[in-house]
């Protein structure tokens, strides 16, 4: 096998990409890709800058010469990690100030607004970034990135998992939101309000990036 079929097979590879997948953005036959990676045929000038371009790396590392380019989805996640980094930074410093005054704050003056404006739209906006936060830093070393039908699916997991603190943050507006509320509220232990404005926000987030996250 030559260096050129066994670099096809190994950077599409570390692009976690199908034959079918690879095939699809060259507008080539699933076929024509194994036959090049079982070194049977040898894909011409033209076409190995477009497998050089799919794959993300500059023409000479498809020869097994030079360096491999930074992928730009590497570079992007650079991006993405600094700005939910931040999020998550201002996650732990809700969780350690300000909710505790604002918590304290109702107590005293009874002014609720706050408290629930905190609670039920800003942490779960923050958890959603923390939970983006984790798939982003791995997109450092390794594409992150679903296509097809699991990125459908990871978006309506989203949806789903963030509909319970929406629908909370409505509250202020919406009776049935309110009744959401009162119901999370009611229950001693916690774990509802747990559930619905941390934990589901946070898995969210998990869903999110892979569905987002450009090519």
């Amino acid at each position: 096998m030559s260096d050129v079929a066994k670099n096809i097979r190994k950077y599409r590879m570390q692009r976690a990409l199908t034959q079918d997948g690879l095939a699809e953005k060259l507008h080539v036959t699933r076929q024509t890709v194994s036959n090049w990676e079982t070194g049977k045929n040898q894909p011409d000038l033209d076409m190995l800058e477009a497998l050089a371009k799919a794959l993300e790396i500059d023409v000479s590392a498809l020869f097994g010469g030079g360096k491999e380019a930074y992928p730009r989805f590497q570079r992007k996640a650079i991006v993405w990690v600094a700005v939910l980094g931040f999020l998550a930074l201002l996650l732990l410093a809700d969780r350690l100030f300000l909710a505790p005054y604002l918590l304290e704050l109702r107590k005293r003056t009874f002014h609720i607004l706050p408290h629930f404006l905190n609670a039920c739209v800003l942490e779960p906006i923050l958890r959603v970034a923390a939970g983006m936060l984790i798939p982003a830093a791995a997109a450092l070393w390794y594409r992150v990135r679903a296509e097809g039908k699991l990125r459908l699916m990871l978006l309506i997991a989203f949806a789903l998992l963030l509909l319970p603190a929406l629908l909370s943050a409505l509250g202020l507006v919406w009776p049935l939101g309110a009744k959401l509320v009162i119901f999370l509220s009611s229950d001693p232990t916690g774990f509802r309000l747990t559930l619905a404005h941390r934990i589901c926000p946070f898995l969210a987030g998990l869903c999110l990036y892979p569905a987002i996250a450009s090519p």
